[in-house]
């Protein structure tokens, strides 16, 4: 590009910019979700999936926090995981199901909550942990199902 008239040059557009056209008087910053660490191009690229830009004329992409995932390219910020699933640390594409034992009730959790005593779960991904059934008990934290209540006794 070149801002003056009656030059003898062109100059490259900076780190974070870009410009597309031939002839041009300045350069275009690359905007959110997007980024561009050389000088003199064309274009940008798109941050990739598990990264993000959420500010204009960026050298580089900062990854999704923990808790957060983006599955796409080119985003300018993350989702949070949903309840039932987490993120354990940054970077990731996707969120993991919280094992049968283990429950999340919120949103952007970075782990997951054993079920107390007298509580189950029989599967992943599960957002809350179901009570024990009546003639049943559990007396353990972290399982996947409960025990029959023995001969003799009752719940």
């Amino acid at each position: 590009y070149n801002p003056h008239s009656g030059q003898t040059g062109c100059w490259n557009c900076p780190t974070g910019h870009y410009e597309d056209r031939s002839g041009s008087g300045g350069c275009k910053q690359c905007p959110s979700g997007k980024y561009q660490p050389y000088s003199g191009r064309t274009s940008c690229y798109d941050c990739p999936a598990g990264m993000y830009q959420n500010s204009n004329a960026q050298t580089g992409c900062k990854h999704c926090p923990a808790g957060q995932y983006e599955s796409s390219s080119g985003k300018s910020g993350c989702r949070s995981c949903p309840a039932g699933k987490y993120t354990e640390s940054h970077g990731f594409t996707g969120c993991r199901d919280c094992p049968a034992g283990e429950y999340q009730d919120g949103s952007g959790a970075t782990g997951c909550k054993n079920c107390p005593g007298g509580r189950y779960t029989n599967g992943d991904g599960k957002s809350s942990c179901s009570a024990c059934p009546t003639g049943k008990y559990q007396d353990a934290t972290r399982q996947t199902d409960c025990k029959s209540c023995p001969a003799g006794t009752y719940q």
